[in-house]
Formats: structure tokens, C-alpha cells, sequence
């Protein structure tokens, strides 16, 4: 699942390694390890609403695959998260706002009120590269994430990489 949705996000071979929630140091834990979505997480932590920026989407019969920003003012990058699904199992509302690109997927599902299931699949760290440290505007080793599934009408493949801790947008 990793490789597929890394692929759609970079032409780099991006180097990971599986890690178990033990294993996400703090303070990454805090935001990765848990199975809420990623968005409310987010917004909670940082006190603010999230503001989503769509980098690339493709839709190829009914699959949506889409990489986006999210961020906020003063921060910068706070996620990057890379999505896969079928497109033809939720509604048309729920279809438009997500080929519109304005709000972050979790939220959708959440305003929409669909029943939903959010399941992290692997906790991974990621070897830095340019497509990384080019969509935060930093430079750094690593980079932390998880990949979830979120199980609603038909399963929603997501795989999300959060910025360092504590690095403001710019920093290095």
C-alpha cells in the first residue's frame, strides 16, 4: 500500500522503515498514534483550523488518488497526505467536495456525516529526499508518518507525513 501511494506523491525512491507506535518518538507519538482522523488531530493540537492545499489529483474511471498540503499561517506544511479511493461508492456531494479540493478528506467525511472507521495499517519513518523537503520548505533527516485505512462505504487508502516538531516554516 506504502509504494503505491509514495509513488503517486514522488518519482523518488522514497526509503522507509516500518516502525511499531512504541517506536514513534515523541513528540511524533502524540500526533500519529492514535486512530482518529489526522485532520481533527491536527486542528487540536495546533488550535486552528487546517487549510488544505490539492498539489496533484487523478481520476481514472471511478479511482481519485490526490496528494495535498496541509497547513496553516505562521507554520507552514503540517501534513502531507496522499490518498487513494473509489470514487463511486459515496455520494455526489461527498464526490464534488472532494474533486473541488477545499476542505481536508477527513473532514468531508465527518461534515457528511459518513460512517466511517479510521485503522492505522504501519507507523514508518521516512528518509528525507527533495519532493519531502521541498513540500515543507526544510531540511531535515527524517520524517514520520503512519498509513491508515479508513473503512466507511468502500475502504479509503491514506498515507500521512507530518512535519518535524517544533520546526517553523523556513527553518532548517
Amino acid at each position: 500500500m506504502l509504494n503505491s501511494l509514495f509513488t503517486f506523491f514522488s518519482k523518488e525512491n522514497l526509503r522507509y522503515e516500518l516502525l511499531s507506535g512504541e517506536r514513534v518518538p515523541v513528540p511524533y507519538r502524540d500526533l500519529l498514534v492514535h486512530n482518529n482522523h489526522m485532520t481533527t488531530t491536527l486542528e487540536k493540537f495546533y488550535g486552528q483550523p487546517i487549510q488544505v492545499e490539492v498539489k496533484r489529483q487523478q481520476v481514472t474511471k471511478s479511482l481519485y488518488q490526490r496528494y495535498s498540503l496541509l497547513w496553516l499561517p505562521k507554520v507552514g506544511v503540517v501534513e502531507i497526505g496522499i490518498v487513494e479511493m473509489d470514487l463511486s461508492f459515496f455520494s455526489d456531494g461527498i464526490c464534488e467536495e472532494i474533486l473541488h479540493g477545499q476542505k481536508p478528506l477527513g473532514k468531508i467525511l465527518i461534515d457528511h456525516k459518513e460512517p466511517r472507521d479510521v485503522q492505522v495499517d504501519n507507523y514508518f519513518k521516512l528518509q528525507t529526499c527533495a519532493s519531502l523537503e521541498k513540500a515543507f520548505s526544510l531540511s531535515t533527516v527524517f520524517f514520520y508518518g503512519r498509513a491508515t485505512t479508513i473503512s466507511c462505504k468502500a475502504p479509503i487508502k491514506v498515507a500521512e507525513i507530518i512535519r518535524p516538531q517544533g520546526v517553523k516554516h523556513g527553518e532548517s
